[in-house]
């Protein structure tokens, strides 16, 4: 236990209102400090930038939406990455929000787009949501509603404690085999027509597509930190 200074209330109350004034000092500077940079001067765009986004390739000017402001986020995401950084993805959970809370029609004084870039065209960090075909902020709810439904057991990653599990239940089971017939049968449909060398074609390369996704998978390293694992009963 360190030796430390036992006063009275009255003299702790003496030290803490002169360290509140250091603190009130510090606040100003910094204050001071963002207003500098805030007019700092700027300087001209002229190369001609384009972006990969969800809705296709973008100039910078059209990342603004309409928006006077463009906020940037760096999202951690290594060329060795399945998911994203828990940290990173926490944030990004909140973006949907901000953007809903600066909107141009509701008058803001400077309403922002929220944009996140990345350098390595071959990992795109909204790459899992992409498959999933949700937005990463809904991951988690879609997750809770499953649960509540009964089709999935969430549990506590005994190897990993920053991680859980999702394991179908019986009725999830259940659940995606049905789905899963339902599929086969409108896949059905859709080659009743078909020769039988035809649908004989596109069931080998299905199946080859498949052999090289899962080669793919296979040669990636699993990313650092918190992740789902889904696993079957």
């Amino acid at each position: 236990m360190t030796d430390h200074q036992v006063v009275s209330r009255a003299e702790w109350q003496a030290a803490r209102d002169e360290l509140l004034q250091r603190e009130k000092e510090h606040t100003r500077m910094g204050d001071e400090l963002a207003r500098q940079r805030r007019e700092l001067p700027w300087v001209t765009i002229e190369k001609e930038y384009r972006f990969d986004t969800d809705d296709g390739t973008r100039t910078l000017a059209g990342l603004f939406d309409g928006r006077s402001q463009l906020l940037f986020y760096h999202f951690m995401f290594g060329p060795s990455y399945e998911a994203g950084c828990p940290v990173n993805s926490s944030m990004a959970d909140g973006l949907n929000g901000a953007r809903s809370s600066q909107t141009p029609e509701e008058g803001c004084e400077h309403p922002q787009s929220p944009a996140g870039c990345r350098r390595d065209p071959g990992n795109p960090p909204l790459g899992d949501r992409q498959r999933a075909r949700v937005h990463p902020s809904q991951v988690t709810r879609q997750v809770r509603e499953l649960e509540n439904l009964g089709l999935v057991e969430v549990t506590a990653d005994t190897a990993d404690k920053r991680s859980c599990r999702v394991t179908l239940t019986s009725a999830g089971s259940d659940e995606l085999q049905s789905l899963t017939e339902e599929g086969m049968d409108r896949f059905a449909s859709f080659v009743a027509d078909w020769e039988s060398e035809e649908v004989r074609m596109l069931t080998c390369l299905l199946q080859k597509l498949q052999e090289s996704k899962a080669a793919a998978a296979a040669r990636k390293r699993p990313p650092p930190g918190r992740h789902w694992a889904r696993q079957t009963a």
